[in-house]
């Protein structure tokens, strides 16, 4: 298992996932961080982790990996407040 793999925590937006996307990509530009996007899948690169959120119908899943648990949770934590922004 890679380093960046090492911790993780998943979960579900069932309802606002278009703005979701929307929101966390203009914050990665805001932020100017690196975006990947293939295949319903966008992955952006911060603070040593990543956060994946993948679109499937009105619902994405999310995924949060870093080296650290820690760090899991700050990148959790600025996520939450980028989404409850959006109202999302």
């Amino acid at each position: 298992m890679s380093a960046l793999g090492e911790y993780r925590t998943t979960g579900t937006i069932r309802q606002g996932a278009g703005p979701a996307v929307v929101a966390l990509r203009a914050r990665a530009v805001e932020w100017d961080l690196p975006v990947l996007e293939a295949d319903g899948l966008m992955t952006v690169h911060l603070w040593g982790g990543e956060v994946s959120l993948g679109l499937s119908g009105a619902e994405a899943r999310l995924v949060i990996r870093a080296p650290e648990r820690r760090l899991v949770q700050v990148i959790r934590d600025a996520l939450t407040e980028v989404l409850e922004a959006e109202g999302i």
